[in-house]
């Protein structure tokens, strides 16, 4: 199951430079809804994993799931891409 947004490392000017990567890696620590802990917690439980990869073109969001839990792996998914919590403290370790 995959989310694939059509904005990557292109957008990137001289000044801005690796923000595109860097907003990808943050897309996984955490939502409004869930903390980069329940999010890995929930991911761990359900047997799955999580991929998030930054490209020239595009920034893709990766879940790897069985049958079953398709739908929770559809919610993780929204979740982190439409209610990223970008807290400034997880922004310095993504640093």
């Amino acid at each position: 199951m995959g989310v694939y947004i059509n904005a990557g490392s292109r957008q990137d000017t001289l000044e801005t430079s690796g923000c595109a990567n860097l907003l990808t890696k943050m897309l996984l620590r955490g939502s409004n809804s869930a903390t980069k802990g329940q999010l890995a917690e929930e991911i761990e439980g359900m047997g799955a994993s999580i991929q998030a990869k930054t490209d020239r073109e595009i920034t893709n969001l990766n879940i790897t799931c069985l049958k079953g839990d398709i739908s929770r792996a559809i919610s993780i998914l929204g979740d982190c891409v439409s209610n990223p919590t970008l807290d400034s403290a997880e922004l310095e370790l993504a640093k």
